[in-house]
């Protein structure tokens, strides 16, 4: 009874809606790299998954509050990189006996320091900017407290507009590794989650209207092939749009649902099925030849998918219970 009545407690602590959110971008990721796998052409507007994963991290992050940076970090930065590292030291050794052409030390280096990837895991480019937003996270608290409670919508959107037009000039001017479309997606996140607390639910609406007018307008001009010149970043700045449409637009849509084990699940394996499914699916140690059955292949694939990610997660926890016990 205790256990149930503490289970009951937990599912209220937490919102269906973000874990739903968080569900839907998990089966939009794979889903997006089956779609690459076969060459068809709508895995790129299925590509937001993680774009929406980066608009729930600003949000979770909006609404609580820093009071010691150093503690944030050992306490975020181990749930990122104990996970990632548990995956590269099983299969980076695969690469360099299977496919050692893939690897150089450079290589090595900039994977070990989340700035690179390997061949077929491309994925991986999304530690290295989850750290960073991370990173900057008790920044973007000081910034929000430093806007006076008695300014109005307006004026404090207006900052938060001038924040995000800098990071795509700063982005842009230096050529960072960090695509700034996609680190406003965490951003956006983070901003809209100060505005909700200051001025009501009401403004997820609008945030709704916003970004999916966005969209639209740029999913037309993409379709249109009269921008061409300008795909790329048109490209990146609608997936933006497309992902804070999604979180919002889920949100909105199951605001009232309750919270259920299925959800509870999700919350705790999805990240490390995204650090493995790839894997399975592009990487030279995919299993989508495993038969001459395409279903069959997607099946099996799947099933390794779901298997490694579970093992990867208990894996991953042992370490970080072990790395606890030691630092106490």
């Amino acid at each position: 009874m205790k256990q149930c009545l503490v289970e009951g407690a937990q599912y209220q602590s937490r919102s269906a809606a973000i874990s739903i959110a968080r569900l839907v971008s998990m089966l939009l990721i794979v889903a997006c790299h089956y779609l690459q796998y076969y060459n068809n052409g709508l895995a790129w507007w299925l590509n937001v998954g993680v774009q929406v994963f980066f608009v729930i991290s600003g949000y979770l992050y909006g609404i609580r509050d820093i009071d010691n940076p150093l503690a944030f970090f050992k306490r975020v930065f181990p749930k990122i990189l104990v996970p990632y590292y548990t995956l590269l030291i099983v299969i980076l050794p695969f690469y360099l006996f299977c496919f050692p052409e893939f690897l150089s030390v450079k290589k090595v280096v900039g994977i070990l320091v989340c700035a690179d990837t390997v061949k077929g895991l491309g994925h991986l480019w999304f530690v290295g900017y989850i750290l960073f937003c991370y990173l900057i996270t008790p920044v973007l608290f000081w910034l929000r407290k430093t806007i006076p409670s008695e300014y109005s919508p307006i004026k404090v959107i207006s900052v938060y507009i001038v924040i995000l037009l800098l990071v795509q000039i700063l982005g842009s001017a230096y050529g960072s590794y960090f695509i700034p479309a996609r680190i406003s997606c965490y951003l956006v996140g983070f901003f809209a989650a100060d505005l909700v607390a200051r001025y009501g639910s009401r403004v997820e609406k609008y945030i709704l209207i916003v970004f999916f007018s966005a969209a639209l307008l740029m999913s037309g001009m993409i379709l249109s092939g009269r921008f061409d010149c300008i795909e790329n970043h048109l490209t990146l700045y609608n997936h933006l749009a497309m992902g804070v449409t999604l979180f919002f637009g889920l949100k909105t849509l199951f605001g009232n649902c309750t919270y259920s084990p299925l959800f509870l699940a999700s919350d705790k394996y999805s990240y490390h099925i995204y650090l493995v499914h790839q894997i399975f699916i592009l990487s030279p140690f995919a299993l989508m030849k495993a038969t001459v059955h395409p279903t069959v292949n997607v099946i099996i694939s799947l099933a390794a998918i779901v298997l490694s990610g579970v093992v990867l997660q208990k894996i991953a926890a042992i370490v970080s219970r072990l790395m606890f016990y030691r630092s106490n």
